[in-house]
């Protein structure tokens, strides 16, 4: 099972958005902040389909 980020949700738009300016290359992006190019895909959908809301961790209740 993935290891779950500790980056907040704050953190996370920052790094979205800097992904959607094209700021930098996806994998250079996510190298830096310790996560996969997929997680960083899954954030960029999630952030543009519901804004930040969707980018809160909500809890898993299967651990």
């Amino acid at each position: 099972m993935a290891k779950a980020s500790d980056l907040t949700p704050e953190q996370r738009v920052e790094i979205v958005l800097a992904l959607l300016r094209r700021d930098e290359p996806a994998s250079i992006l996510a190298r830096r902040h310790g996560i996969s190019t997929n997680t960083l895909s899954q954030w960029r959908e999630k952030f543009l389909a519901g804004g930040t809301n969707n980018l809160v961790v909500q809890p898993n209740y299967f651990d």
